[in-house]
């Protein structure tokens, strides 16, 4: 392998370019003394010590005095792999403990408020949603800002039907007719991937709920949009149980 390979490998080894320069004159020079070091790798003397004295700590390189003088050498490159055995196993260390707190954690409701909000919502279900995966949606309604949300689901449903993503979809009765007439205009005229029914209830209601996933949003419409998150199993599956009864009711 080429030097200019084996640079590139170390770097993606998390070796820094002072680094990789002194580790490599040390193949080449072998037993030697810092200034043999300074002068190979072109380096000043303050970047080479501290780079000798961390490697000499991680095993890399060995250090002995000879007549009061330091001479340094590399020691077997397999210590590069023990180096990342153990670098492995802290990060599996700190993975369990990041997890531990996610999870005390995992039950919080998480507000989201504003312009935003809508987009914050939708857009990151949409991300996270695979091409033929579904998603449920009870009480669907444009809200009380009509003209503002539909310009927002009209681009954000056709981004949803290009990627595939299936919505059912319990809608109040006097938002179905719009929302009929939206999926054909923004691509898809068979409703292959949008279905809709009505929701067994004809009183306009000022929210719905998206599922998807284990998660919940609760979602009111307004001037100010407010969304309600919940990523508890145990409300999903509540609401889950419920859109499923409606659906076979309608």
């Amino acid at each position: 392998m080429e030097t200019a390979q084996i640079q590139t490998q170390l770097k993606k080894l998390g070796f820094h370019k002072n680094e990789r320069l002194i580790y490599l004159a040390l193949f080449d020079l072998g037993r030697c003394r810092a200034r043999d070091i300074i002068t190979r790798a072109g380096l000043v003397r303050n970047s080479v010590y501290t780079v000798l004295d961390d490697f000499v700590q991680r095993g890399l390189v060995s250090k002995v005095m000879v007549r009061g003088v330091a001479e340094f050498f590399v020691n077997d490159p397999e210590h590069i792999v023990h180096e990342l055995d153990e670098q492995r196993r802290l990060a599996k260390a700190v993975a369990e403990e990041l997890k531990h707190k996610h999870d005390k954690h995992e039950g919080e409701i998480v507000i989201l408020s504003g312009e935003r909000a809508l987009y914050d919502t939708f857009y990151p279900m949409l991300e996270e949603l695979q091409p033929g995966e579904e998603y449920y949606v009870l009480g669907a309604t444009f809200g009380a800002e009509a003209e503002r949300s539909t310009k927002f689901f009209d681009i954000y449903h056709a981004a949803r039907i290009k990627k595939g993503v299936v919505v059912n979809m319990l809608v109040s009765h006097e938002s179905y007719a719009p929302l009929k007439e939206r999926f054909p205009r923004v691509g898809d005229p068979q409703y292959k991937i949008s279905h809709m029914k009505k929701f067994i209830s004809a009183t306009p209601q000022p929210f719905q709920i998206n599922l998807y996933k284990g998660k919940t949003r609760m979602i009111l419409y307004g001037h100010n949009p407010l969304v309600f998150c919940f990523d508890r199993p145990g409300v999903y599956q509540g609401f889950k149980s419920y859109f499923d009864a409606m659906w076979e009711r309608t």
